[in-house]
């Protein structure tokens, strides 16, 4: 799985990738070796409210190779 092919969507300022569980788990697996150096979030309620109200925490989500999506409030919007 490519890093382009997951979508993401805009939640308050943080890119979201568009996926489920077993999408990330799949995406980092396939990605592994290239992510060395790189980290990889997995962003809830909490850490999108935070990075809505901190611009720099909201640059540490949107510069991770992805943002996964944690709880299904995230994953359903």
């Amino acid at each position: 799985m490519d890093k382009n092919v997951l979508k993401t969507c805009d939640v308050f300022g943080v890119n979201v990738a568009v996926s489920n569980m077993d999408q990330a788990v799949q995406d980092i697996k396939e990605n592994i070796k290239s992510l060395q150096g790189k980290y990889v979030c997995f962003t809830n309620v909490h850490t999108i409210v935070t990075a809505h109200e901190n611009h720099k925490y909201a640059m540490v989500q949107n510069q991770a190779y992805k943002a996964f999506p944690d709880g299904k409030p995230v994953s359903l919007y």
